[in-house]
């Protein structure tokens, strides 16, 4: 987590070191969507003490101050920057010169979730809800400034809500995958609340779909239940596995099924 919230720093101090981040630019650009989303994933709280260093840095030299459109500017040419040198790390995987596998693994908390539903709401809210056997994984640019998805192939086995038949494949999208710093650190990102699928995991997914489309994304931590030796393991990621820890995959599937409307 430390790392990451590292790196965003990285790329927001490379504006803000410009731009002196005086208290009176922050509230001029308060409603600049992509500054405001910068400054929330570097985690900096110093808006209103800007003299104050990050971890590790001198007091910062007095620089000059920079208009809103050139402020703007500047933001946009770091986040092509950095999407740039992702989409050439990206590549190496695509054409098959690294591994995934090799690199360590971090998870990070970034995302926020609203509070974890009952069971019965979790059945509720899920368009289609499956057990998989995960099969392939692939990455793509997201979005987000620098970031990649993970875009995760798993094999139906049983449905118990929704249109997908047993046989077939789904896809499923989740924010990360492999991740290079500036400072030229590597490793797998994802989310701590939404891990990504590693081919050969069985899991039980309660999913939504996005509309018109063959492609799913994870409501929540809650979306995916684990399935090891048969049984449901209890895992940090979903706070509704360990009511149902130790239950055979049948057996979730029932209860599910139970509380489909």
């Amino acid at each position: 987590m430390k790392r990451l919230q590292n790196y965003f720093r990285a790329i927001t101090l490379s504006v803000v070191a410009v731009i002196g981040l005086s208290a009176g630019i922050v509230a001029a650009q308060s409603d600049t969507p992509l500054l405001v989303e910068f400054k929330r994933l570097a985690g900096i709280v110093q808006a209103q003490d800007p003299d104050k260093p990050m971890p590790g840095e001198g007091k910062r030299p007095p620089v000059p101050t920079m208009t809103p459109s050139e402020m703007d500017a500047l933001i946009e040419q770091k986040k092509q920057e950095a999407q740039q040198t992702e989409a050439e790390f990206l590549e190496e995987f695509a054409n098959g010169t690294r591994q995934y596998s090799d690199l360590p693994i971090v998870n990070s908390d970034l995302a926020p979730f609203a509070p974890a539903p009952t069971l019965p709401e979790a059945v509720a809210q899920a368009d289609v809800i499956v057990s998989v056997t995960s099969t392939d994984l692939h990455f793509e640019m997201s979005s987000m400034a620098g970031m990649p998805r993970s875009r995760a192939i798993a094999r139906i086995d049983q449905t118990v809500k929704g249109q997908p038949q047993p046989g077939a494949q789904i896809e499923i999208r989740y924010l990360g995958g492999p991740f290079r710093q500036p400072t030229g650190e590597e490793f797998f990102f994802q989310l701590q609340q939404t891990p990504i699928p590693r081919p050969s995991e069985r899991l039980v997914l309660l999913l939504r779909q996005k509309s018109g489309s063959e492609i799913f994304g994870a409501p929540g931590p809650w979306d995916r239940f684990d399935i090891q030796g048969g049984r449901v393991v209890p895992t940090n990621h979903n706070p509704l596995s360990q009511s149902v820890a130790g239950l055979t995959e049948e057996e979730l599937l029932n209860l599910l099924a139970s509380h489909v409307r």
